[in-house]
């Protein structure tokens, strides 16, 4: 047999069109170039060698909502005219339909043959349920089946099968009516009806799906031609064409109309196998647990801090992750590729902004041969209101449509109005107006503003304005606390947050480390602004998030305790439960007196310390009460003034393990650490 020898030209033209969509998603796509490089570089294989390929290849995408992945999949199928074998199935659908639709269509025209499926909000389609229990459907199997070894075996075709359902029901409807067919046709109307299914009148049947009566008509075909597609899939080759077996049905009576029906739902019901293994199959999912981050809603958050978090998640996060959801076999069938998709950051953000309104402005220019300009300050407001790290990019696009091209009908009213020949509008804001400068050859003609209804604004409105002496007392007692005792400036303070989930915040870097000496002062910077508040207000005055402080707090210093960190007994605790046999009891009442030891010690030291800088307190909630805010610089002005410190720009090199590693070498090449007597592992084997 003479071999097949590569064919040259082809497989340069692919990798060619490969490499020119790689670039155009980059121009597209704004913060996520390293993803689309990983992406490419994953399918390349697949797209340039598909011959080669004898299982699927499964690329998996996780990341925050709203970064990107479902339209980048669109995208690339598109840029690479794909479209025409491109299948989309969400896997919030539960019906098997949808799928099952997919397989035909799998089984029709793509067996043995090159396909792409994404399978998205993979994360829906759950195997393990809140108990730890497994529970997984027949139509998830073939989900798995697919994913692994790209055969699987379908049992019947679900919309042929209800099509031919239909007609079968229909034909015997007809003839039980006591109507006559002759040549796939009705010659004549019947008075008769069948018991127990009653026809509305001896003109119209029953649908059987809908309930509905249909007329009949004396010279209509018996057999409707609509669902001839479906007839001929099933006919196992005896038609070539619809045409070829619309004679042979125009050749029946109805009784053999039916018995005909009757062998096709035979076959219908017969095994089908698929051979999946030449397709590409995206899975795509937001994981939670891995974006730990996620839970903020704030317009506050830090989009590059976001960013710096994401970044650091890795395989082994998304693994664990995936396995609250997944078994551990139906974990490995998803294969090795997984594409990690970051936050995107402040600059991705803005990137995103100025190419949404360039696009809008040369729409615009197009239409009415007008250039529309916009102010800096307009982005900045865009940015405010429709940046929300954990919410991706969605709720920015809804705010550039209602700040940007909602606004362009006023802009035209405005413009006519006036009468005024002009050909530039520079677009600004400033205290809650949009406003436009009408220009012609750079001379200003006019002006216009709008009032712009804020839902940044009114949230900060709404909150109680006594109250946030409380709130700016508590975020006053958290920075200062971090400050002395993390030696750190926090990067942001702010007493009036428009997030739902927190008044105010202090965004600052908690431990990377877990050194024994680090927990009490991470615990009492937790607990700091309750005490802040009962030092100011007393006890009866506590805001609403001191039960968040406590929680954190607590979580932090039981967890440390049951992971056997920082407690005296080299072991590892947990609540009993199926799997906890082979733990330490969770729920030992040591355990808890423990815990709480660690807090009563770090909130009579953050009482003591707070104590000792009550007026720099009360200097900083007067500041966060006039401003709102507060950044780097100026809480690096006032620990120098008021705490007569001044915190490294960078981080503690001492509290690194790498530290901790050189300092006890150091005191072991100078003597100063004596050696074991007797380091033998053989030796102090216990036997």
């Amino acid at each position: 047999m003479k071999r097949e020898l590569l064919n040259v030209q082809l497989f340069k033209t692919r990798k060619s069109n490969l490499d020119k969509a790689k670039e155009k998603l980059k121009t597209e796509f704004s913060g996520i170039d390293s993803v689309i490089d990983q992406v490419c570089e994953s399918i390349s294989g697949w797209y340039c060698f598909n011959e080669l390929q004898n299982k699927p290849l499964v690329v998996n995408l996780w990341g925050l909502t709203g970064t990107g992945k479902t339209s980048l999949v669109n995208r690339l199928t598109t840029l690479l005219e794909l479209d025409n074998i491109f299948f989309k199935h969400d896997m919030r659908n539960t019906k098997p339909k949808e799928f099952g639709e997919i397989c035909d269509s799998l089984h029709k025209k793509f067996n043995n043959e090159p396909y792409v499926l994404l399978l998205d909000e993979f994360q829906q389609g759950k195997t393990i349920d809140v108990n730890g229990e497994s529970s997984t459907n027949e139509y998830q199997i073939k989900i798995w089946e697919l994913l692994d070894s790209g055969r699987i075996t379908i049992d019947y075709n679900f919309s042929v099968v209800e099509n031919l359902i239909r007609q079968i029901e229909r034909c015997n409807e007809i003839l039980d009516s006591g109507c006559k067919v002759q040549n796939g046709v009705i010659v004549t109307i019947g008075q008769a009806m069948k018991t127990g299914l009653r026809v509305k009148s001896n003109r119209k049947i029953r649908n059987y799906f809908s309930s509905n009566y249909s007329e009949i008509e004396k010279g209509e075909d018996c057999v409707q031609d609509s669902y001839y597609d479906d007839i001929l899939e099933l006919s196992s080759g005896r038609f070539i064409t619809e045409t070829e077996m619309g004679m042979f049905l125009h050749s029946l009576n109805g009784h053999e109309t039916v018995e005909f029906l009757n062998e096709l739902m035979i076959t219908a019901f017969k095994p089908r196998n698929i051979n999946g293994t030449k397709g590409l199959i995206f899975v795509a999912g937001n994981l939670d647990d891995a974006y730990h981050m996620s839970s903020s809603f704030s317009n506050e958050a830090d989009a590059d801090e976001f960013y710096k978090e994401s970044k650091k998640i890795s395989l082994q996060d998304v693994k664990q992750a995936l396995s609250e959801l997944f078994r551990k076999e139906q974990i490995s069938r998803l294969g090795n590729i997984h594409v990690i998709y970051p936050s995107l950051n402040k600059q991705a953000y803005e990137s995103i902004i100025a190419k949404e309104l360039s696009r809008l402005s040369s729409e615009f220019q197009e239409m009415t041969d007008i250039k529309l300009c916009f102010n800096r300050n307009f982005l900045v407001k865009i940015y405010e209101e429709g940046v929300i790290p954990a919410q991706g990019t969605r709720p920015l696009f809804s705010v550039i449509q209602f700040m940007g091209r909602a606004q362009l009908p006023n802009f035209m009213q405005e413009f006519l109005s006036k009468g005024e020949t002009i050909n530039t509008i520079i677009v600004d804001y400033n205290e809650k107006l949009i406003k436009a400068s009408y220009l012609n050859n750079g001379d200003e003609c006019f002006q216009s503003q709008h009032v712009f209804v804020s839902n940044l604004d009114l949230v900060k409105e709404r909150r109680n304005k006594d109250h946030r002496y409380v709130v700016a007392t508590h975020e006053a007692g958290h920075t200062i606390a971090c400050i002395l005792l993390l030696n750190q400036i926090p990067k942001r303070v702010t007493s009036l947050s428009s997030g739902n989930d927190s008044l105010g915040y202090v965004q600052m870097k908690g431990p990377k480390t877990t050194f024994k000496s680090d927990v009490l002062n991470w615990l009492s910077v937790l607990l700091a602004g309750v005490v802040a508040e009962r030092l100011v207000f007393g006890d009866d005055h506590l805001a609403t998030g001191s039960y968040g402080d406590y929680a954190q707090a607590t979580t932090h210093i039981v967890d440390l305790i049951k992971e056997g960190k920082i407690n005296e007994v080299p072991g590892v605790y947990v609540n009993p439960g199926p799997f906890s046999n082979s733990y330490l009891n969770g729920i030992s009442k040591h355990l808890n007196t423990e815990a709480e030891a660690w807090l009563k010690k770090a909130n009579d030291a953050c009482k003591q310390l707070l104590q000792g800088h009550q007026k720099a307190l009360i200097v900083l909630s007067e500041k966060l009460l006039e401003v709102d805010c507060l950044n780097m610089d100026d809480l690096r002005v006032f620990a120098e003034v008021e705490l007569g410190c001044s915190p490294p720009d960078s981080e503690d090199e001492l509290h690194t393990y790498a530290a901790c590693f050189e300092k006890r070498k150091r005191e072991l090449t100078t003597g100063s650490l004596p050696e074991l007597e007797d380091s033998s592992f053989h030796k102090n084997r216990i036997a």
